[in-house]
């Protein structure tokens, strides 16, 4: 799936925290998250932050996601990390408008 240069930036910057022996296998898991996520939706690529944001959220282990919550929520993308079924729900309301 192709992923657009501001997606993959995004990745890339929140898995910036996570200790250089674990960030490669992290950013995988993350990485297969946010496509099953894109490709549920139709999506041929991965160009929307929203699905990074949330395929981080719903697959990052919670050390990690304690590393980045607070840089996540004054970036704006606190709405993103509820819970996995409001979080799943948000991006289907999304993905219609």
């Amino acid at each position: 799936m192709k992923w657009s240069d501001h997606a993959r930036d995004l990745l890339n910057e929140l898995v910036s925290p996570v200790p250089s022996l674990e960030r490669a296998e992290i950013k995988r898991a993350i990485k297969e998250q946010v496509e099953e996520l894109a490709g549920e939706a139709g999506h041929s690529g991965v160009n929307r932050e929203e699905w990074v944001v949330c395929g981080y959220w719903l697959s990052a282990p919670v050390p990690v996601k304690r590393l980045t919550e607070g840089y996540l929520r004054k970036k704006g993308y606190g709405r993103f990390l509820a819970s996995p079924d409001s979080t799943l729900h948000l991006l289907q309301s999304l993905d219609r408008t």
